[in-house]
């Protein structure tokens, strides 16, 4: 419409009046009428605290139109509306889930705002175990394709990593969406104060495609909240093959620690990988093997070495 070629300072959008209108830097206020798309001014900024027994979300609402409502979706699906910039959900303990808002007009919907995942706090006892059978019980996960999933084998297209359930990242997954692999899964914030020499344990499954992807143990503390790698775990197969391998570490005094969160990185760093997979979780002494020299009278402990369970 006419706008010269000049250095443009401000661009705003009016949706009553459906203009874009630039100021140039000494030529005036120039507008232009906004291509009808069908879409609607959409909330933005969503954010979510969680808290014991909560989540709270907000966002910011559209600034030139009041929409009748907000349809708030959870983990994908809708889950409750809203007439105000802001939600709590009263959740249980040691949950996660994700979220994302669309605002609601009387001509249509807005497109979505940005997709959070929150989880409410849970209380961590030593030795620390999960499983993934029933829940994931205060591990954050991004929860779509492009991150990591909780679920079956046959979720993942895992097949040979057999019938459990477990915590997944497939790249090949999040390419039929578009997407690329890449996303933290959290363990619940805990305090190793009063562990002495303790193990991180767990079986997984890392298949690499000519050594592009990476898999690494990271953690991050209270005063530095930045991601630090501890180690990078080793392929389990380059093959079209899945299996699983057991992983020990000894987590380093200096990190016995309140306040400390552990978390699994996986990246297929921007290109077509396969993914990894993560089960059987522990944190406690080791108790991999038993002394045979301290055990007296006919007493017998099988499995020798143990796996954190045995019997006498």
């Amino acid at each position: 419409d006419g706008l010269p070629n000049v250095i443009v300072n401000v661009l705003d959008i009016n949706y009553k009046v459906n203009k874009i209108r630039a100021a140039t830097f000494g030529r005036g206020v120039w507008e232009s009428p906004i291509i009808d798309d069908g879409s609607r001014e959409p909330a933005v900024l969503l954010t979510a605290n969680g808290l014991m027994d909560r989540i709270e979300l907000s966002w910011i609402a559209p600034r030139e139109v009041e929409p009748l409502h907000y349809n708030i979706y959870r983990d994908d699906a809708l889950y409750q509306t809203s007439t105000t910039n802001y939600f709590t959900d009263e959740v249980a303990n040691g949950l996660s889930y994700s979220y994302w808002v669309e605002a609601v007009y009387d001509d249509g919907v807005s497109t979505p705002t940005n997709r959070v995942v929150a989880r409410t706090p849970i209380d961590v006892t030593f030795p620390y175990r999960e499983d993934f059978e029933e829940e994931t019980h205060g591990w954050l996960l991004k929860k779509d394709p492009s991150g990591w999933q909780w679920g079956t084998a046959t979720d993942f297209n895992m097949t040979q990593l057999g019938d459990s359930k477990f915590l997944a990242i497939n790249s090949e997954v999040a390419s039929q969406v578009e997407k690329r692999a890449t996303d933290y899964a959290i363990l619940p914030t805990m305090d190793l104060t009063d562990l002495a020499e303790p193990i991180i344990s767990c079986k997984y499954a890392f298949r690499q495609f000519q050594r592009i992807d990476k898999l690494y143990l990271v953690y991050r503390t209270v005063e530095n909240p930045i991601w630090t790698n501890l180690i990078e775990l080793d392929a389990t197969s380059r093959t079209p093959m899945w299996t699983w391998r057991n992983f020990t570490f000894t987590i380093p005094s200096d990190l016995l620690i309140p306040d400390i969160e552990f978390a699994f990185y996986y990246s297929d760093m921007g290109t077509l990988g396969y993914g990894a997979a993560i089960d059987d979780f522990y944190i406690g002494p080791d108790v991999s093997g038993i002394d045979n020299t301290k055990i007296e009278g006919q007493v017998t402990v099988y499995p020798n070495p143990t796996n954190g369970e045995f019997n006498v």
